[in-house]
């Protein structure tokens, strides 16, 4: 029993569970066995689904390794400017095969209205108008559910009147940057540091070739800068540095939402109580400024109608026979990833009451493990640098797995988190006091 509790504390097996999730996930996800067009991939979409969900429950239950006596040998060298200047240089290095890549997709309705709405957003905000009117441009009405970060950066395209995936790509190029400087504030093994700032070039360079969608016809790649930014954030232990990194993720994604409980109680409990509410004063107040104010009090009914839209789309995809492939089941459901084609199978005979089924456990699963984290998030657990991560690992992995109207590039955010988990298990449980 000894032995079996000893080995259960080494950092090995965390590790042995940590970085075959992210093949896992690289090799399912990256390489196209979950691709559009494929009904015959079930096996891959619960392989998907184990890849962020075994590694995070891995980080919430498996102790980091002891922390070492002194900052390992080249550590000093590494922590001057050369990690974030890797994290800046060698996303920027791709800027070729990005070029590339836009010139092959060029923006417009051929590719998907995601970038012409934002573009039409942008174009009303610059003359003074209200972004959030319906939009009827491109000959069917949109009540836009998008949240003020997931569409007003790309103003700065709008006003200089350049392709505005360049602000994506910018966006993932400063969050790679700010990584870097992460872990440079870290101790860490020098290769774990260098590996890890290599990452997200890594991954980026990954999606270009794999994923072409992603970068090419939506804006995912910010909102993948967002996630890596506040995953980076949560290897540190300062609330004010995980409330600056949350702000944008919540005001870009609704599922961000999930995690700031088990963040404020946590922060409560490990920093203090006016540590939370500063952190959550921050948060407010960046809400405040950009979307309450300038949006939301001009209409009020703003995310009424935006939800009310998406679940006008949603109903859509589920039950119209127009949006539905050749198999007479739902194409997006097949073409997507997660839990929704699999509760689709238990009723296909009455998609209508399969999704109020379907939304109905979405909301109870999300819920579920959101208080779960909070009843497991004791002080001396929230100061393992992994089980931050792992927390919001496994609140993105529910909120995007169970998303009845599964998109395939949304899961590109789950493996930006899994880049920070890769230093978060060399990271010891102490850590987080001198980063």
């Amino acid at each position: 029993m000894t032995n079996l509790l000893t080995t259960l504390r080494h950092p090995f097996l965390l590790r042995s569970i940590l970085l075959p999730g992210v093949l896992v996930f690289g090799w399912v996800y990256l390489a196209g066995r979950v691709a559009p067009g494929r009904d015959d991939t079930a096996w891959a979409h619960w392989a998907l689904m184990a890849s962020t969900v075994l590694p995070a429950i891995a980080m919430l239950l498996l102790p980091g390794p002891a922390a070492p006596k002194a900052r390992p040998l080249a550590q000093s060298w590494l922590r001057g400017w050369w990690l974030p200047l890797l994290g800046l240089l060698l996303p920027v290095s791709l800027w070729p095969l990005a070029a590339s890549l836009f010139e092959s997709m060029p923006v417009g309705l051929s590719f998907g209205d995601v970038i012409p709405q934002i573009e039409v957003m942008n174009r009303r905000l610059l003359a003074g108008s209200d972004p959030y009117a319906p939009i009827w441009n491109f000959g069917y009405e949109i009540r836009t559910p998008y949240l003020p970060l997931h569409w007003m950066p790309f103003s700065l395209a709008a006003w200089l009147g350049f392709d505005p995936r360049w602000v994506s790509f910018a966006g993932w190029v400063l969050a790679s940057g700010v990584f870097g400087l992460v872990l440079r504030a870290l101790r860490l093994p020098w290769p774990i540091a260098l590996i890890s700032a290599a990452l997200p070039a890594v991954y980026l360079a990954l999606l270009i070739v794999f994923r072409p969608v992603l970068l090419g016809a939506t804006v995912e790649l910010l909102i993948c800068a967002y996630t890596l930014v506040f995953a980076a954030g949560l290897l540190l232990a300062r609330p004010l540095v995980h409330a600056a990194g949350w702000l944008p993720l919540l005001l870009s994604r609704y599922g961000a939402v999930l995690f700031f409980p088990v963040w404020f109680r946590a922060t409560w409990l490990r920093h203090g109580r006016a540590a939370a509410f500063r952190g959550a004063a921050v948060v407010g107040l960046g809400i405040g400024l950009l979307f309450v104010v300038p949006f939301w009090l001009q209409r009020p009914r703003l995310l009424g109608d935006g939800l009310a839209y998406h679940d006008f789309v949603l109903t859509k995809r589920w039950v119209n026979p127009r949006f539905h492939g050749a198999n007479g089941k739902p194409s997006l459901l097949y073409e997507g990833i997660g839990w929704a084609r699999f509760v689709y199978e238990l009723a296909p005979d009455d998609p209508p009451a399969t999704l109020r089924w379907m939304k109905a456990g979405y909301a109870a699963s999300a819920l579920l493990v959101s208080f779960g984290l909070l009843w497991m998030g004791s002080v001396n657990k929230w100061r393992r640098p992994g089980f931050r991560v792992g927390a919001l690992l496994l609140c993105l992995s529910a909120f995007y797995h169970g998303l009845p109207l599964p998109i395939d590039y949304y899961f590109s955010a789950l493996g930006c988190v899994l880049l920070a988990a890769i230093p978060a298990g060399w990271l010891a449980n102490e850590a987080d006091d001198d980063g």
